[in-house]
């Protein structure tokens, strides 16, 4: 079954990027400031641009997951409660 492989191997992967965040975030941070040095050095090389900016999308991804770790939402319904009705938005 190789579905049941993919799933094992990528559930896995994502415990290990999620126990480690800040481990990634800074490994993609420092391939991000070498991808800008080489970026800097040689500035009409494509591949290095390229490389920078696909490091520094991941980084900032990245980031705002973490951002996230234990944020309860305000109308989130409590764990006791069935039926939660949430009070309207005002507007402005």
């Amino acid at each position: 079954m190789p579905v049941r492989a993919y799933r094992a191997s990528a559930a896995y992967a994502g415990a290990h990027i999620s126990a480690n965040m800040w481990l990634w975030v800074i490994v993609f941070a420092a391939i991000t400031a070498v991808m800008w040095a080489l970026n800097w050095m040689d500035p009409r090389s494509g591949i290095w641009s390229h490389l920078l900016v696909l490091s520094a999308m991941v980084c900032s991804t990245l980031v705002m997951i973490q951002s996230q770790v234990g944020y309860v939402s305000p109308y989130a319904p409590k764990d006791d409660e069935v039926d939660v009705v949430t009070p309207p938005v005002p507007r402005a």
